[in-house]
């Protein structure tokens, strides 16, 4: 299989080892694509969250395409930087910018069995309940954590959550 390879303030890369090459991709138009995260949809779509908003890599015709809102386009994403990409098992898309829920950034994202985001930032946790509605939408609520509620710390890092064959979470601290 290939290896595909994001570097910041550069391009996405795809390593094919068999045939030792690597063979580089830039926005449509033009641009380097800047990658800050990529998240795998385990079909044929990457999502790259990068400076300029979502870059959704199809890996079968390996074109590119920049997102910058919703699908019906009535919402534009508020701020084109996009930290994290997330994608859980309602086949819901979590993007995390600069401006966070409890602090400004939000590091790692991550579902446990419950249908629950557990958001990882550089100020704690915040647990996001996610419920379904009648109107076939969601409800959302919340709970943040910190080292006042029992955490050792409260500084996570980066992309460095995930969910165990368990159901146990795991998330990366800095101590």
């Amino acid at each position: 299989g290939n290896l595909w390879i994001g570097y910041v303030l550069e391009t996405l890369v795809c390593f094919n080892p068999d045939a030792n090459t690597a063979t580089s991709y830039l926005l449509p138009d033009g641009n380097n694509i800047n990658v800050l995260n990529i998240c795998y949809d385990y079909g044929d779509k990457m999502y790259i969250g990068t400076t300029y908003g979502l870059c959704v890599m199809d890996i079968v015709t390996r074109k590119p395409e920049m997102i910058y809102a919703n699908r019906k386009e009535t919402q534009p994403f508020k701020q084109l930087f996009i930290s994290t990409v997330f994608k859980d098992d309602r086949d819901i898309l979590w993007l995390a910018h600069k401006q966070g829920l409890w602090d400004k950034l939000i590091n790692s994202i991550t579902q446990d069995n419950h249908g629950n985001m557990w958001l990882a930032t550089s100020n704690g946790l915040s647990i996001l309940e996610v419920t379904p509605d009648t109107q076939e939408g969601v409800d959302f609520s919340f709970k943040n954590l910190s080292t006042r509620d029992g955490l050792p710390e409260n500084h996570f890092n980066s992309h460095s959550a995930c969910k165990l064959s368990s159901g146990d979470l795991l998330l990366g601290g800095t101590s």
